[in-house]
């Protein structure tokens, strides 16, 4: 197996305003199973620009994908482990993959407003898309009956999954109060929506077409023709916003109190348009939820704490 990895990172001015860094990694390895392998390369630069210490903003790229032979294991007849199939028994074709890959951007911006308040507000954007295409998906063993040798059954399917999720978060904390009954103050605002495609087709060989020998199966024979084939594509989308408040107050030198509270609003709907007769469904619902909490502190290192929601 090969596995290697990339880390740059460093300021690209004089003044060091500009800040980047490169993280490369990937690796192709070699399972203990005949044929078996898992590829992958990840890719993830950013780029900060810092006005102050305090003051600074950021864009995060992310590139995942990843590839791998399909691999159901071993059958065992029975539930009798001891008529499995040696180890490194394979019943998938070659041909067999899975595959995922998804790509983020995420941004991050932090400023000290002049009242000694802070404002921060991030985003991050998700595209995931995973699938499978198996010529040779096992299923359940024939009866074993006078049929020798012992067959292994397997199905066509092939099955695309897509994602899609935008969320930010917007916040604003400070302190008010003198230093022995302080107040440290958060307000927000939060939401996301999100949208997933779900594509499957799974189709069938006939009778023994496609089976394979338990024991010492031929993955070289052409594939059968596909019979009695079967789609479905169902869709969901969610959207929610929330605001959101908390307190923790400062009571002497070792005692704190918090207090939150949450609203959020939440819609989504999903549907298959690919059924004969369409499945539609439809959910909205609002929510509150509140927070309180004691902490005190023992000593410097140690803090006792109770929360209630």
């Amino acid at each position: 197996s090969y596995m290697g990895m990339l880390d740059v990172t460093g300021p690209i001015d004089s003044e060091k305003r500009w800040l980047y860094r490169v993280i490369v990694q990937g690796q192709k390895l070699f399972r203990f199973r005949k044929a078996d392998f898992d590829g992958s390369i990840a890719v993830y630069p950013s780029l900060t620009y810092r006005w102050s210490p305090k003051s600074s903003f950021t864009i995060k790229l992310e590139h995942v994908q990843e590839s791998q032979r399909s691999d159901d294991g071993l059958s065992v007849p029975f539930q009798n482990v001891s008529l499995a199939a040696p180890y490194d028994t394979v019943y998938q074709q070659p041909t067999d993959v899975r595959a995922d890959k998804g790509s983020t951007v995420s941004t991050d911006f932090t400023k000290l407003l002049s009242s000694g308040w802070t404002l921060h507000v991030s985003t991050r954007t998700l595209a995931t898309h995973n699938g499978q295409t198996v010529y040779g998906e096992s299923v359940s063993l024939f009866p074993i009956t006078s049929v020798t040798p012992i067959l292994q059954p397997r199905r066509y399917r092939r099955t695309i999954n897509g994602l899609r999720w935008n969320s930010f978060d917007a916040h604003t904390y400070g302190t008010i109060g003198r230093p022995n009954f302080q107040h440290t103050v958060v307000f927000g605002l939060s939401g996301s929506n999100q949208f997933f495609d779900t594509a499957r087709s799974q189709q069938s060989y006939s009778g023994l077409n496609g089976a394979v020998s338990l024991y010492n199966p031929d993955l070289t024979t052409p594939i059968p023709e596909i019979t009695r084939p079967t789609y479905t594509d169902p869709k969901s989308y969610t959207t929610s916003l929330g605001a959101y408040a908390m307190d923790q107050i400062k009571i002497a030198e070792r005692f704190r109190l918090t207090v939150a509270s949450r609203f959020q609003r939440t819609k989504g709907h999903s549907s298959d348009p690919s059924l004969a007769r369409p499945i539609y469904t439809h959910l909205e619902f609002n929510s509150t939820i509140w927070q309180f909490g004691v902490i005190y502190d023992v000593t410097n290192l140690l803090s006792a704490y109770v929360n209630w929601s």
